[in-house]
């Protein structure tokens, strides 16, 4: 996707002040609600175009979040892979990756902007290729992480939570 979402959030927020938006800056609301649209980012990269729909809409508030990636990311993926089942090999080569993602701290990793239409919420989300990389690590890193602990197999209750009546 974009390769500098830094500057590309600067030029947001200066476009989002000559439009005479409210801007409000959120945590980001993705998974939040239920009626979310995304705007197609690849057939139509430029965020002008989302706020000149915002704009005709008569919506007078934007939702903004940009999310900077932190040492603490890396430290917490670490964490996270030293205690997984990842196969020692494996994990070496991931620990060499998660560390080299160092170099990113401090640049935004994603970007969205979203606005609130009858009922539904309206997305512009970019990633950066380097941060999606490092999601996909995490995930790989979570779902070698789910597998402990379900050794005794799917017929085995769960500590008296569940019932095979």
């Amino acid at each position: 996707m974009e390769p500098n979402l830094d500057s590309l959030k600067q030029e947001i927020l200066d476009e989002l002040q000559v439009g005479g938006f409210a801007m409000f800056y959120s945590e980001s609301r993705h998974a939040e609600p239920e009626h979310a649209i995304f705007w197609d980012v690849n057939a139509h990269p430029d965020f002008r175009a989302f706020l000149r729909c915002a704009s005709q809409l008569h919506v007078p508030l934007v939702v903004m979040h940009a999310l900077t990636f932190r040492e603490d990311d890396v430290e917490d993926a670490l964490q996270d892979l030293e205690e997984s089942a990842v196969e020692d090999e494996e994990k070496r080569e991931m620990t060499v990756t998660l560390r080299e993602m160092n170099a990113f701290a401090g640049l935004v990793g994603s970007l969205d902007l979203s606005f609130d239409f009858q009922g539904n919420t309206y997305f512009y989300y970019l990633e950066s290729d380097w941060y999606r990389e490092f999601l996909d690590l995490r995930d790989e890193i979570d779902v070698m992480s789910l597998g402990d602990g379900f050794e005794d197999g799917p017929d085995e209750p769960l500590g008296g939570y569940f019932s095979k009546n």
